[in-house]
C-alpha cells in the first residue's frame, strides 16, 4: 500500500514508466513485477524514493548510451527523435521532482504482511 503522502510522485512515477514502456514497474496497482519478484529488484522492505530515483536515472542513461534501442530512437528522424526527446524530459523531470523530497531513504509502500 502506498503511503498518502506520496500518492502524487508515485502516480507521476507510473505515468512516466508507462510511458516509456516500462509498465512492469508501475506501483499503483500492487500487482506489478516489482510487487511479485522484491528480491530481484531490491525492495524486500518496501520501495523507497531512492529506488525510483534510480530507476528514473537508469532508464535515463540507456538512451545516452550509444548502441541501446533507446539512443538509437534520437537518430530515427524528426519523429524518433521528438519521441527521444519527449521521453527523456519526463524521466528528468521525474527525477528532479523526486529529489525534492530530500530523504531519499524515506520508504513511499510498505510491504503487507
Amino acid at each position: 500500500m502506498i503511503k498518502k503522502e506520496y500518492k502524487k510522485i508515485c502516480k507521476r512515477f507510473d505515468d512516466v514508466m508507462w510511458d516509456i514502456g516500462c509498465e512492469y514497474l508501475a506501483l499503483s496497482d500492487g500487482k506489478s513485477e516489482v510487487f511479485s519478484d522484491r528480491r530481484y529488484y531490491n525492495v524486500e522492505k518496501g520501495v523507497t524514493l531512492q529506488w525510483m530515483h534510480d530507476e528514473a536515472d537508469y532508464w535515463l542513461s540507456c538512451y545516452y548510451e550509444p548502441g541501446h534501442c533507446r539512443c538509437d530512437d534520437k537518430h530515427d528522424g524528426k519523429e524518433g527523435y521528438k519521441i527521444w526527446l519527449s521521453e527523456t524530459g519526463k524521466l528528468k523531470r521525474l527525477i528532479k521532482a523526486i529529489e525534492k523530497f530530500g530523504n531519499l531513504e524515506v520508504c513511499v509502500e510498505e510491504k503487507e504482511n
